[in-house]
């Protein structure tokens, strides 16, 4: 498992642990789990500006972290206080390399975390690459699929994590890697 998903996964064993009421979760409470008209918002506003620092920022969580080897990413990381600063300031790190960042706009893959029915155990989270209708989904992430060889440099790991919590949709976490290729 990378970094994010036992982050992601550790998250909800903590929430089904801390007894998170399942009679929520199963009827879809708006407060606690995705629902069609966020993700029509995020698609009108956060992927159609993509990369945009207003709207990474709007999205992003106070204790937002960024997991990167690019060592400009890293400064970000360590200079910027919050979430949103650090968001933003990724953004524009994105917007500046459009070779290498723009293409995850329209290049890349869904990944929906939910449990099952009312089961709130561990083994009862289950992953769809689409949105689970029906299904209570508070957490997911979105994952570059673009391996493309430019300059020398290649996205390794590109995957935004997004939580769904108190009525309110955050960036949890960012993981950002290059490599060299050839």
């Amino acid at each position: 498992m990378m970094p994010i998903d036992r982050l992601l996964f550790g998250v909800i064993v903590c929430l089904a642990t801390l007894g998170t009421s399942a009679a929520g979760f199963a009827a879809g409470s708006a407060d606690e789990c995705l629902v069609p008209s966020e993700i029509k918002m995020m698609n009108e506003g956060f992927w159609a500006r993509y990369p945009s620092a207003e709207e990474f920022s709007r999205y992003a969580a106070v204790d937002m972290k960024i997991t990167t080897n690019i060592v400009d990413v890293v400064e970000i990381n360590s200079a910027q206080k919050t979430g949103r600063d650090r968001a933003a300031k990724l953004a524009l790190f994105m917007a500046n390399h459009p070779e290498h960042f723009s293409s995850f706009k329209s290049n890349h893959r869904s990944t929906y975390l939910y449990f099952v029915g009312n089961e709130h155990r561990a083994e009862m989270v289950k992953t769809s690459n689409e949105y689970p209708s029906g299904q209570c989904v508070s957490m997911f992430h979105f994952e570059s699929d673009d391996k493309r060889c430019i300059a020398g440099q290649r996205v390794r790991a590109l995957r935004l994590s997004f939580i769904k919590d108190f009525k309110k949709i955050e960036l949890q976490g960012v993981q950002i890697a290059m490599e060299n290729c050839e």
